[in-house]
């Protein structure tokens, strides 16, 4: 008696890779027979990363850091300070 795997894989010698075509006839969907497998079939896609990402992610960082000093160095020290107690307060940080 033997092994219903041993018996699947034929006459296969160990380093033989499969064919890349496949009979696909009792395919659910119908398939022809000899049709390429599109489950085997290799594809290659190469995808363009832009080379101004880098600089486009600096200038909306530096942007940022910018209106963060202005917005801090023109408003009323009260405003600030109000924003920043009610930050406090709504992250249950004792400030008091």
């Amino acid at each position: 008696m033997t092994n219903w795997f041993v018996e699947a894989l034929g006459n296969r010698e160990p380093g033989d890779l499969p064919s890349s075509v496949k009979d696909v006839s009792s395919n659910a969907a119908g398939g022809a027979a000899g049709a390429r497998d599109p489950m085997t079939t290799a594809t290659l896609q190469t995808s363009a990363v832009r080379s101004n990402e880098g600089a486009r992610a600096l200038l909306v960082a530096a942007f940022l850091g910018l209106g963060l000093v202005f917005l801090a160095g023109f408003a009323p020290a009260s405003v600030l300070h109000n924003a920043a107690h009610d930050f406090r307060h709504a992250q249950n940080f004792p400030c008091h």
